[in-house]
């Protein structure tokens, strides 16, 4: 998916397509995070608001008939054009993307597109039944290789009074999973703040508590708007997703991953990373508990490492689920140079078994350890043995055409706009780095040779 953005906080023209990885680097302060905001905030607009165009007419005859079929030519043929409905309607959200006024936006531009979506449509078979666990009132399945998708109201119309709107958005959901998934993936973002809310999370949960005395408290309906209108009480939609993220850690403990289910190999390498696993008690109280050992480590006890790597490991272990799109702000955040290469190998895996990887970062030694993965991808036998007696695993490696790199470069004034890198097979220029690193031994030459 190509997006483009136009006068987007100090960023003021850049197009990035979205590959199985795309990386965004620069100097603080050039828009990076703005990016990412907005991509994150389009897609979570996507999955939760955005409804397709479904006609009445299908509605009725699913609600008073029971049954209807709908065809997925029509949504093939015109991706394009809905995806580009979807960011107009975005637009009027931006602003609560960034939790800030309409004012900042008000020249800002929201564009996405695809290519034939034909191409990355998913001709597998999907089923699903919606309800609850004491009534099912919706079967909607499609038969692999097939182009219609067969909607089944079970329960009489009469026995259950289901809002018209209702089901349009349980189907348009059904369509934008078996259609889009592929192209609009579902994202999950860890952002830069990730530390402070992993060791603060009961504290908020304090703050939260807080505020539902202040309602029960206060009967003055004009003191609780007041409050809810002040900007402080609000945050950006990803660091609000992820705090919420981190008070439901105990209830998504029980589930498993595709990548738990299916490469714990893979999963293996984040422990090794980390250093050891997580656990949440009954009362929801979170834990490291380090590699080989039976103690448990309050996160307050654990290093900066444990607390910035919690919702990355939730997760990748939980949560994951093929076609997602994982976004992370810095993730060489609080982690020694070894690490951060394996987390480059880690990222790389995972977008190898089906999962887009979008990250900011400042890290050299991220970039430079992607830039060995993509030229280990070259199928040369002395390449290939080097790669085996470093320890290198072929579900590291990475196809140069797999990634997208951007680089910030300041415009005239204060603005910024993206430049890609040339990437081959042989690996990738990126001069961002390379600058500073050239004038950091240029001085140290000076001192040593004079």
């Amino acid at each position: 998916m190509r997006i483009q953005l136009k006068n987007l906080g100090i960023t003021d023209n850049c197009d990035i397509n979205l590959n199985n990885i795309t990386v965004i680097c620069g100097e603080n302060n050039s828009g990076k995070t703005y990016i990412t905001y907005a991509i994150y905030g389009f897609l979570m607009y996507w999955k939760q608001e955005y409804m397709l165009p479904i006609s009445k007419k299908t509605i009725k005859n699913l609600l008073y008939n029971g049954a209807v079929v709908i065809d997925i030519e029509f949504y093939l043929r015109y991706a394009n054009e809905i995806i580009k409905n979807a960011c107009k309607k975005f637009f009027k959200y931006i602003p609560t993307v960034f939790a800030t006024k309409d004012i900042n936006f008000m020249k800002a531009v929201f564009c996405a597109e695809v290519d034939s979506l034909k191409d990355y449509y998913d001709y597998g078979e999907y089923h699903i039944v919606v309800g609850s666990k004491e009534k099912e009132l919706f079967n909607i399945r499609k038969e692999k290789n097939s182009k219609e998708i067969q909607a089944t109201l079970l329960v009489q119309q009469d026995k259950v009074e289901i809002p018209f709107f209702v089901i349009k958005k349980i189907v348009s959901d059904a369509l934008k999973k078996i259609i889009f998934s592929k192209i609009v993936n579902d994202p999950f973002i860890v952002s830069s703040e990730r530390t402070g809310i992993s060791i603060f999370r009961n504290d908020l949960d304090i703050i939260r508590n807080k505020v539902l005395d202040f309602i029960l408290r206060n009967k003055n309906t004009n003191s609780f708007l007041s409050l809810l209108n002040d900007e402080d009480f609000y945050y950006a939609l990803p660091i609000k997703n992820n705090i919420e993220f981190n008070r439901s850690l105990s209830n998504i403990m029980n589930r498993d991953s595709f990548v738990s289910k299916r490469y714990k190999k893979i999963l293996k390498k984040f422990y090794d990373i980390v250093g050891g696993g997580y656990a949440v008690d009954k009362d929801g109280s979170l834990y490291f508990i380090p590699r080989n050992q039976k103690r448990k480590l309050s996160l307050g006890q654990s290093s900066s490492s444990v607390r910035a790597l919690v919702d990355m490991y939730f997760y990748v272990k939980h949560v994951a689920q093929k076609d997602d799109i994982l976004i992370i702000d810095e993730p060489e955040l609080n982690l020694h140079p070894q690490n951060q290469r394996r987390l480059a190998r880690f990222l790389v895996a995972l977008s190898n078994i089906g999962i887009k990887i979008l990250i900011t970062t400042h890290s050299d030694y991220i970039l430079k350890e992607i830039n060995t993965l993509i030229q280990f991808y070259v199928r040369d036998q002395r390449v290939r043995k080097i790669a085996k007696d470093e320890g290198y695993n072929s579900y590291e490696f990475l196809n140069f055409k797999k990634i997208n790199i951007y680089m910030t470069q300041r415009k005239d004034g204060e603005k910024f706009s993206l430049n890609a890198a040339n990437i081959t097979k042989h690996g990738i220029e990126v001069k961002t780095f390379d600058e500073v690193i050239d004038d950091m031994n240029r001085i140290q030459d000076l001192i040593l040779w004079g």
